[in-house]
This record gives C-alpha cells, sequence and structure tokens, in this order.
C-alpha cells in the first residue's frame, strides 16, 4: 500500500460511483492521474462528492487495468500520461510473475516496486518480456 495526496479530483469526470484525481505519491513525490471507485458514495449528473476534496490523503495500491492494446518491444520501461484529466497511460514494463492469462506483475516506471496488469484479453507473456500496454492507472485496495 502506498499513501498519496490528491493534487485535483476532477469533479466534472465523476460518474456515479466512479472518480478521477491527480494524486502525489507522499513518499517519492511521483504524480499520475488514477481512476478509482468510490464504493460508499454515489453521484448523480452533476453532483459533487462530498467525501473527498483536494489535499486529502488517500491510501491504496495503483495497478494498470483496462490494458486493451499490449505487443513485445525492445524499449527501456517508460511510462506517459499525455491525456489532460485521464488515468489513460502508455507503459513499457519487464513482467516480472504470471499471476494469470489475465493478470502479471511487472518492473516498471511507475514505481520502483512491482506493478500488477491486468488485461481485457488473455495474454502469452513470458517473464523477462518488455511489452508496451495501453491501458488506465487505477487506485484501488483503497483503505
Amino acid at each position: 500500500m502506498r499513501q498519496f495526496t490528491i493534487i485535483d479530483l476532477y469533479p466534472n469526470m465523476a460518474c456515479e460511483y466512479d472518480r478521477i484525481a491527480t494524486i502525489v505519491d507522499t513518499n517519492d513525490g511521483n504524480i499520475i492521474t488514477v481512476h478509482f471507485i468510490e464504493y460508499d458514495e454515489y453521484l448523480k449528473n452533476t453532483q459533487v462528492t462530498q467525501k473527498r476534496k483536494n489535499g486529502d490523503s488517500i491510501t491504496g495500491n495503483v495497478c494498470i487495468d483496462l490494458i486493451s492494446h499490449s505487443q513485445i518491444v525492445n524499449k527501456e520501461l517508460m511510462h506517459k500520461q499525455n491525456i489532460p484529466c485521464s488515468s489513460h497511460i502508455e507503459a513499457v514494463i519487464e513482467v516480472s510473475k504470471i499471476i494469470d492469462k489475465y493478470t502479471l506483475l511487472a518492473n516498471s516506471s511507475v514505481f520502483s516496486e512491482l506493478i500488477m496488469l491486468k488485461f481485457e484479453d488473455d495474454v502469452n507473456y513470458k517473464v523477462g518480456d518488455k511489452v508496451l500496454v495501453s491501458g488506465s492507472l487505477e487506485l484501488c485496495d483503497i483503505v
């Protein structure tokens, strides 16, 4: 689990239980934009969240999910989030452990420790493969 501070919580992006926020890792200062689920606060139309605000601390794990495109590449680890106010990410990762045909753990440039990746389709990568992925950064397991 990592601790973050919310820099920008995008109220016009909130929909039902989904939220999008730019957060900073309180340990290393890494700034990322993530989506997360607020299970106990349902928002309709233009309602604004009452649960969290800019400056609040939030603790959880970050993963790359909703991966719809991936391919083996011969590149260095990297990541970029080029769409403003979006959790979309493109990253080159190195496979470290296969969990199942949809999930793996990998080294990445997002954090120094392993990050979980969740694919939309089954994949057949091997440990050591460097893979370009396109997906979404999710903050999960929030406490």
